[in-house]
């Protein structure tokens, strides 16, 4: 059975490890004991790993908050599928802070949406607003 998802986009907060930690802490187990949606923390890409060992106990997913579709590359700023794998179970594809003009943003996050499920076939959905 598929639930709706509620997602924590933590954008440029938390971004240093204590900070990260002391507010997943603060927060799991309420957010744990919510019912009938799926669960998710976006938090800067800087502190994921750290944060995918407080959640790992819980049934709180983590998610990267934009990824690029090319395994590697010269994408300053970028994280590539390759280095997301094994990391995180979701990723913000599309967001409108991270769009191109509208002629150019549909390509990308297709490609995007593609590089996602070559490394996490079974969980890839696509979420429309």
């Amino acid at each position: 059975m598929r639930y709706p998802i509620i997602a924590g986009n933590r954008k440029m907060h938390l971004g240093r490890v204590d900070e990260a930690l002391a507010f997943v802490r603060h927060i799991r187990h309420r957010l744990n004991e919510i019912e009938g949606v799926e669960r998710v923390l976006c938090p800067p890409s800087t502190v994921l790993a750290a944060v995918a060992e407080v959640l790992r106990p819980t049934r709180i997913g983590l998610g990267a908050r934009t990824m690029h579709w090319e395994e590697q590359g010269a994408h300053t700023g970028e994280i590539s599928p390759a280095m997301l794998a094994g990391l995180c179970q979701y990723v913000i594809l599309g967001h409108s802070e991270r769009r191109l003009p509208p002629s150019r943003g549909k390509p990308r996050i297709k490609s995007q949406r593609v590089a996602l499920r070559a490394i996490q076939p079974s969980t890839a959905r696509s979420t429309r607003r």
